[in-house]
């Protein structure tokens, strides 16, 4: 099950790194809780992606 976890949050991480903008990248978080999460881990590498 760890498996499948890591690589959903893998995922998450793909989808935030791949907005377009910031308007979305702040958007998805907020609809959904379990972005947030991901999001705060691991802000640093998501944002300098989306510059």
């Amino acid at each position: 099950m760890a498996i499948i976890e890591d690589l959903l949050l893998e995922l998450i991480e793909v989808i935030l790194e791949s907005c377009c903008d910031f308007t979305s990248l702040d958007g998805l978080p907020q609809i959904f809780p379990h972005m947030e999460q991901v999001f705060n881990a691991r802000h640093e590498s998501i944002l300098k992606n989306v510059f």
